[in-house]
């Protein structure tokens, strides 16, 4: 895809355009880019979705400079790239132990078998496989019972681009609530991803912003999204701060 410099008018840009969720305080300068209020202290900023030269794909914020060569008001930006985003990002709802358990790139499972890998060069791959799914099941089970909460779930998207923004489309949310057949609080994880976890009646606010912020305290500015707890209200289709 192409850098958004060279989108020299709008439809040409649009297409391309995808949506980031963000806060004011994560480094982000609203001053220079085009943005709108999302929920509670949270903006949607819509961004130019290119690829580097490696392959991955990267988001680039739109700014006043694109605004005043593409002619277009922020509105229609900001819905042109929340629509798009539904389309070219599409969200993604998965159980918080089946991502541990994948086998995809930085789950827990494949984590261990590299360190296994290491440690066992002289062992088949496919035994150290198995071995690796074993061990990360029995974290997750160990995890979910020493917790004492709901199961969790992950939502964001395949590319694990941006995927925070899928709580600006009202179906999931919704179709969540529904899935849970309770209210849930939402986690803010990253700007990539949030985890959603169903009320169960044993969860307190400390324990909920204590994990926020120990999610918090391994990322960078630029993944940082927000240090609050939000609660989804299902009778009310509406996102609060706990």
């Amino acid at each position: 895809m192409e850098n958004g410099g060279f989108f020299l008018n709008y439809e040409e840009a649009k297409s391309h355009l995808v949506c980031k969720l963000a806060a004011p305080d994560n480094g982000q300068n609203l001053r220079k880019v085009v943005f709108g209020r999302a929920f509670e202290e949270l903006f949607a900023i819509p961004c130019i979705l290119s690829r580097r030269e490696d392959g991955k794909s990267i988001g680039t914020p739109v700014t006043l400079f694109h605004l005043a060569r593409w002619k277009t008001g922020p509105q229609q930006i900001l819905q042109d790239a929340v629509h798009n985003m539904q389309l070219i990002l599409p969200p993604r709802l998965h159980r918080m132990n089946s991502l541990m358990e994948s086998s995809m790139g930085g789950s827990l499972r494949r984590k261990i078998f590299l360190a296994l890998r290491q440690k066992f060069s002289e062992t088949q791959e496919e035994t150290l496989e198995e071995f690796a799914l074993a061990m990360a099941k029995r974290i997750g089970q160990q995890l979910q019972e020493g917790s004492g909460l709901e199961p969790m779930w992950v939502l964001g998207n395949d590319s694990w681009l941006f995927g925070a923004s899928s709580l600006l489309f009202p179906g999931v949310l919704r179709q969540a609530a529904e899935k849970f057949g309770k209210d849930f609080y939402i986690l803010p994880s990253s700007v990539h991803e949030v985890i959603l976890l169903p009320q169960g009646g044993r969860e307190t606010k400390e324990l909920l912003y204590g994990m926020v912020q120990a999610a918090n305290e391994k990322l960078d500015s630029s993944r940082f999204l927000s240090g609050k707890v939000y609660i989804y209200d299902r009778n009310k289709m509406e996102i609060k701060t706990l």
